[in-house]
């Protein structure tokens, strides 16, 4: 297990034992990690089609809900966090699909390693302050959705913030 997605980690670096600091088994913080690159193949996809003008309901909700699925202590249920990882691999290939129709391109593949290709500190440390704070973002727009509301330019940082996850050419500035 090699777990850093939360503030509460050991040593404040990250949990490497058979359950973090939090509880978490490891089986499930491997599974977290899927459904983060998952949702950031999302957003990647999600972010052009938007720009095209597509409305992505469901895409939104799927971001919404996995993000908010791996705060610290949220759910540590693995086949609830699979089922989560099933539908976010449904939606992101039929975003796909529809991406490649529309613009004749395809979209690459992500995993926690290509995000960062290099081993510049400031920017690792500011892909994962933004994860974060995208994780907390899902946790208000989670209960918003239950309450029924929701915002557009909320749902649209969604999609900027992971896909900057992913984005080797950005600095530091």
């Amino acid at each position: 297990m090699y777990c850093r997605q939360c503030e509460q980690t050991m040593k404040g670096i990250a949990c490497n034992l058979s359950r973090g600091v939090c509880g978490k088994p490891a089986e499930v913080a491997d599974l977290q990690d899927k459904l983060i690159c998952t949702l950031e193949e999302i957003a990647l996809s999600g972010k052009n089609l938007k720009d095209l003008g597509e409305p992505l309901p469901e895409a939104d909700l799927a971001i919404i809900d996995g993000l908010f699925t791996t705060i610290t202590n949220v759910n540590f249920d693995a086949a609830k966090v699979q089922a989560l990882i099933d539908g976010a691999n449904k939606i992101k290939n039929d975003l796909n699909s529809l991406y490649t129709k529309k613009t004749g391109k395809t979209l690459a593949q992500v995993n926690i390693t290509s995000r960062f290709p290099d081993s510049d500190k400031d920017i690792i440390s500011l892909k994962e302050i933004l994860l974060l704070g995208l994780k907390g973002m899902g946790a208000y727009a989670s209960h918003a959705h239950i309450l029924g509301y929701s915002d557009k330019d909320v749902n649209a940082f969604f999609y900027k913030g992971l896909s900057a996850l992913s984005d080797t050419t950005l600095s530091a500035d």
